[in-house]
């Protein structure tokens, strides 16, 4: 017998809050790198968005119609769709950086946490050691 009182409910998904954007960001890759003397880097159309640090060596980035310098402690940022050159010219200067490249609707915004944008491709860290410290933790962990 059905009592009329008696409520049927259906299933249903309900969230109360906004996916986190953090959520939409994965890694991709990292990478280290290191070398002696000049390098140079043409990326026409960077498959990810790039997260770099520099460990050492004396950075020249041209990004957006914008040139940059880069040294110990810097981040600098790639992103798809936008052609960056770097590279460092000292010819007996050993250089190395370390990178992060993530992939997902919301990667650029999250390059934006470290204070990066396409209108600001490099950031100059107030404590250099305690920043590529960091990185390299979180390099690791990836």
């Amino acid at each position: 017998m059905h009592n009329k009182r008696e409520s049927i409910y259906d299933a249903r998904f309900w969230m109360p809050d906004k996916i986190p954007h953090y959520l939409n960001v994965w890694l991709f890759k990292t990478n280290y790198v290191t070398g002696s003397g000049k390098y140079i880097s043409v990326q026409a159309n960077p498959s990810g968005v790039t997260l770099r640090i520099v460990v050492s060596g004396q950075w020249h980035i041209s990004t957006r119609g914008k040139d940059y310098q880069a040294r110990r402690g810097d981040l600098f940022l790639a992103c798809p769709g936008e052609k960056i050159i770097f590279g460092q010219s000292l010819c007996e200067t050993d250089w190395e950086w370390l990178e992060i490249q993530l992939n997902g609707s919301q990667a650029a915004q999250f390059a934006g946490q470290f204070g990066l944008s396409l209108d600001n491709a490099v950031i100059t860290s107030q404590a250099p050691e305690k920043c590529i410290e960091l990185f390299k933790a979180l390099h690791e962990y990836m």
